[in-house]
């Protein structure tokens, strides 16, 4: 562009093929739906407590948990980037500016516990039927901006101050790299 000045832009699609689920193996099946607008699954077990509602739940009574890892191919992202900047050279000042757009969808965000991320799912059918929906980690709109300034300091050595910032997230602290 003009006087060192660098305008880029990026399109960036993703598909998952193998994205992780997790499911109870030992929970049962809806046996009906609600009526009226609401049709939602509805489970064994209404208007039971207790022991009586554990084993209305359970495929086996006395086994509590069979959480089980699989995977499946359902997941996307589209992110999109445009950015404009003006390098930093040997010496002087330096910039960045950018925008940042993502759409991020899968199952779930899956944990080091299956147990804990199968009970973390929110889905109107029940946690063995998980919805696609957006992912907990997506950050849909983020500006980002980089101010930076390097010093030479003889022939092997420079002195580079950064200021980073990006928004939604917090502006982090003056950076002080030596190269």
């Amino acid at each position: 562009m003009y006087k060192d000045i660098v305008l880029t832009g990026e399109l960036m699609f993703t598909q998952s093929l193998s994205n992780i689920n997790y499911y109870n193996a030992n929970l049962e099946n809806a046996t009906q739906s609600f009526g009226g607008p609401d049709t939602r699954p509805r489970f064994p077990g209404i208007g039971l407590s207790g022991t009586a509602l554990n084993n209305a739940l359970r495929v086996v009574d006395k086994i509590t948990d069979a959480t089980v890892m699989n995977s499946r191919p359902y997941g996307s992202s589209v992110t999109a980037t445009v950015q404009i900047q003006k390098p930093t050279r040997s010496k002087g000042l330096g910039w960045n500016l950018a925008y940042n757009y993502a759409r991020v969808r899968d199952f779930m965000t899956p944990g080091s516990i299956a147990f804990s991320s199968w009970t973390a799912i929110q889905s109107v059918n029940g946690n063995n039927r998980p919805d696609i929906a957006f992912s907990d980690n997506e950050i849909r709109n983020r500006f980002m901006a980089n101010l930076n300034y390097r010093i030479e300091m003889g022939k092997f050595s420079a002195l580079q101050f950064s200021l980073f910032g990006t928004v939604p997230k917090a502006v982090t602290p003056i950076l002080i790299v030596v190269t």
